[in-house]
């Protein structure tokens, strides 16, 4: 995590493939980590990887799937045109500990729709 925080820009690589479903990518345990570093994160991907819609939404980075869009992130960051500092309230929403009480609000609806109390 010490490479991460002093890095230039955090990378995440996944399949730019389209021809199959399954490519569309994962989001990684690293990728969700990388969110509240001040360090702007480039995915590169597929243009319809769940990786871009994050990155948009919480301001952190950019999502591309070709050698120019690599360029055009990394020239402004160089160049502090672009900062991708963030929207705190944005990246809290995918912390582990909001993500883990997403997920019990969904298991306690399931719990109480299957063994209602009596």
């Amino acid at each position: 995590m010490a490479e991460a925080k002093k890095a230039m820009a955090n990378i995440v690589f996944e399949d730019i493939d389209t021809f199959n479903a399954w490519s569309k990518g994962t989001l990684t345990g690293k990728f969700l980590q990388w969110l509240p570093l001040k360090t702007p994160i480039l995915s590169i991907a597929r243009k319809d990887n769940e990786m871009g819609a994050i990155l948009e939404r919480t301001d952190k980075g950019r999502l591309t799937d070709n050698v120019r869009g690599v360029l055009e992130f990394l020239e402004s960051i160089k160049h502090a045109d672009r900062n991708f500092s963030g929207k705190q309230e944005a990246i809290n929403f995918y912390s582990k500990k909001n993500q883990a009480a997403i997920l019990c609000g969904y298991l306690g609806k399931i719990i109480n729709q299957n063994y209602p109390e009596k």
